[in-house]
């Protein structure tokens, strides 16, 4: 059944005013066939991140501070092609008055627009960031790449160095993607430049929005065997108590209702009694589905230490 559950902030950002300060775009170097000139992508880059940042709950700041002196030096680049496995940045000048807690740079290293076989637009870029807290402590540094296809259904494809493993199907969720069907009855733009701006905007939400709490949009299978369909049927209608003090009744040594019950508080957010139960399951297929979804979000959930 799909389910839609709170998810705090992956990066949990001890501070009393959240903010981030955007303190470069470099443009320099970008491998450029958008038909944007550098100054127009650097413009679009920034308006980008502040749409994005200044429209989550909870909210943020922005500063633009690009004019601070700050500035960031990526160690990013190709071999035969392929993006290098371990992106880096080293930040310096930061202004020790910056007035936000966190500090962001972005590298463009590349925007690139070219037409399918079919006559299609294909639009894609790749960025290179870094956020770190004023005080220098690295947040995530790391290269997104976003590509779509205009006229084709279905989302921008992201491609993240070093490897995120299953955790772009969480920003997909966050955006109300199921994981394992993001195609969407919606089609991409056929303009290059609204096909533009949903590459840029899934690139740069997917670096930032661990810092901000989601409803995300999930996948599970519940089992309704024999005394097991009480509760499928509470939680099927929405009743998620009711379902929970069924399958207790009906657990015991019962696998599969500790496997339900494991879902059932994972919809209610309580990511700890899920894994409780969890430990309890040993061959039910559909608890392997739940257990990576636990272990990449355990994965990335980070406290910063960042006061402003």
């Amino acid at each position: 059944m799909d389910l839609k559950r709170q998810q705090s902030p992956f990066y949990e950002l001890k501070s009393s005013a959240p903010g981030l300060s955007l303190v470069s775009v470099d443009t320099t170097n970008v491998d450029n066939s958008s038909g944007m000139d550098a100054a127009t992508l650097n413009a679009a880059v920034k308006a980008a991140v502040e749409s994005y940042v200044t429209g989550q709950q909870p909210k943020y700041a922005f500063s633009d501070a690009t004019s601070s002196g700050a500035k960031a030096d990526f160690n990013v680049g190709f071999k035969d092609g392929a993006i290098l496995p371990s992106p880096t940045a080293t930040f310096s000048a930061i202004p020790q008055d910056m007035a936000t807690p966190l500090v962001s740079a972005i590298y463009v290293m590349q925007a690139k627009s070219s037409q399918t076989s079919g006559g299609n637009t294909l639009m894609s870029i790749t960025l290179a960031f870094s956020t770190v807290t004023k005080d220098g402590k690295e947040v995530k540094t790391e290269i997104v790449a976003s590509e779509a296809e205009g006229k084709t259904p279905g989302r921008p494809r992201l491609s993240i160095t070093p490897d995120a493993g299953s955790f772009p199907s969480v920003y997909w969720s966050a955006q109300g993607v199921i994981p394992g069907a993001l195609q969407s009855t919606d089609f991409l733009p056929s303009d290059g430049g609204e096909l533009f701006k949903r590459v840029l905007a899934d690139a740069v939400g997917y670096h930032y929005f661990p810092l901000f709490g989601h409803e995300l949009s999930e996948r599970y299978t519940l089992i309704s065997d024999g005394g097991l369909k009480e509760g499928a049927d509470a939680a099927k209608a929405g009743n998620w108590d009711a379902a929970i003090t069924s399958w207790e009744k009906a657990s015991g040594a019962d696998a599969k209702a500790h496997y339900n019950l494991a879902v059932a508080y994972m919809a209610k957010g309580d990511d700890a009694k899920a894994q409780e139960s969890l430990s309890k399951v040993s061959d039910v297929p559909q608890a392997q589905d739940l257990a990576n979804a636990m272990k990449t979000r355990a994965a990335y959930k980070k406290i910063i230490d960042a006061q402003p």
